[in-house]
């Protein structure tokens, strides 16, 4: 076989296309993934963004071929549509598994889910607000959470009828709680 012919095939073995079937959480992201050919490769690393993780289900795959060797393959690439945001616009992107959404919109972040979204923290979880939090639903009742800004004012208000400032004063702590409730 000529240098050419070696060089053509390298070239064109480098990189396949097929269908994730299996995967394996670990250090690193395994994926077992049918070749176009029928050939199934078995525990391909998933080679994903910096600080990126994903366990993909299924979908189509794009792999290469490292120094010429079949033997030695990493997956570059997992794409699944029916996991795709379909309305985005030009600029925006987003992640979904088809149950959640985290969609960057412009100079909005939008997080919708039909399942309990959680934060978790080690240590204190600070919300910050120009103005307001709102927690309701569109069209809906919506309630506001205040801040020392409300105590001030509730603290220097005074009653129409005899010009004094309230009785129980507004204190921080006091009239916090750990628990918050809509409803």
């Amino acid at each position: 076989m000529s240098l050419i012919s070696r060089l053509s095939n390298a070239i064109v073995s480098a990189i396949a296309r097929g269908t994730v079937t299996a995967s394996q959480a670990g250090p690193r992201i395994l994926v077992q993934v049918q070749l176009l050919n029928q050939e199934v490769k078995e525990r391909l690393e998933h080679m994903l963004p910096y600080g990126r993780s994903a366990l993909p289900l299924a979908g189509d795959a794009v792999v290469l071929t490292v120094g010429a060797d079949r033997n030695h393959m990493l997956c570059i690439a997992v794409d699944n549509p029916a996991t795709r945001i379909n309305d985005l616009a030009s600029g925006e992107f987003g992640d979904s598994d088809g149950a959640s959404v985290v969609a960057y919109r412009g100079d909005r972040l939008e997080v919708s889910s039909t399942k309990p979204i959680e934060i978790h923290s080690d240590d204190v979880v600070y919300v910050y607000s120009a103005s307001q939090v709102i927690i309701g639903s569109p069209g809906g009742t919506t309630y506001h959470l205040v801040d020392e800004r409300m105590i001030a004012l509730f603290n220097s208000h005074t009653h129409a009828s005899d010009g004094a400032p309230p009785s129980q004063q507004m204190a921080l702590g006091e009239q916090t709680t750990t628990t918050l409730i809509a409803s």
